[in-house]
């Protein structure tokens, strides 16, 4: 001081360490999943959802970044952020016929996607099938981002109706005959007409086909051969003219 006197004192300054805040996770996600972000390095956990426990779990509809604050035993923070990527997911789709008759084939076409995944185990965007019962089909699309959608299609299979042709298929040539067919809901001849049944007299041997079809709109064709024997010619020869008391004889040919 002024007269020269002096003391000395000591102040000791302590120095906590700081945390080190990490968040650990998967931080790429498709669109409608979630992700569990997992805070380390403190004692105490304070994220920017205002949770506080050491784990979050996220379900962003879009790209965001997450805030974690965490705060050691002599109070000292450390903030750590951690961004969400999002990626949009596709929409698959399947398009072709869905109904058809049985012992047909029906092509499904997917689309949607970057690959594709069929429950036939086929990785083609279109697949033919031909299910010989009503069947649903599975399709997973999946775009660049590695985000999947999944869409089915289920494909009904027609029973298909049994064609038949009764009548007689064997005539004489000038005559006719009647073909009945059954079998269908609606008939359709070879000779254009879309009775059910038909009467023919065909000069020669013919092929007479029917295609029937059933409410489904499923088909069936049947066939009848008709065979037309030649008519023989009867002949009459021997003398016509006799007298009274006379015979003749009359012989009989063709």
């Amino acid at each position: 001081n002024g007269s020269g006197c002096t003391d000395t004192e000591t102040a000791a300054v302590t120095v906590n360490a700081i945390p080190t805040a990490t968040i650990g996770g998967t931080t790429t996600i498709c669109n409608g999943k979630s992700t569990t972000l997992n805070g380390g390095g403190g004692g105490t956990y304070a994220w920017s959802t205002t949770e506080t426990s050491a784990s979050i779990t996220v379900s962003p509809g879009a790209n965001i970044t997450y805030t974690l604050t965490v705060t050691n035993g002599s109070g000292c923070t450390d903030t750590e952020t951690a961004a969400v990527t999002v990626n949009a997911i596709p929409t698959a789709t399947i398009g072709g016929t869905t109904t058809i008759c049985n012992g047909k084939s029906t092509a499904l076409n997917g689309g949607g996607g970057g690959t594709y995944a069929w429950s036939t185990t086929e990785t083609t965007a279109s697949i033919t099938v031909a299910p010989s019962a009503n069947a649903t089909y599975t399709l997973t699309v999946t775009n660049g981002s590695g985000c999947t959608d999944t869409e089915t299609a289920a494909v009904t299979v027609n029973a298909i109706p049994t064609a038949t042709i009764s009548g007689t298929t064997t005539i004489c040539n000038g005559k006719n005959t009647t073909l009945n067919g059954a079998g269908g809901g609606t008939y359709a001849w070879s000779t254009t007409e879309t009775t059910a049944s038909i009467t023919v007299a065909p000069s020669a041997n013919a092929t007479y086909t029917l295609t029937v079809t059933n409410g489904s709109g499923c088909t069936d064709t049947e066939a009848a051969a008709i065979t037309v024997n030649t008519t023989p010619t009867a002949t009459i020869g021997g003398t016509t003219t006799i007298c009274n008391g006379k015979s003749t004889t009359l012989n009989g040919g063709g």
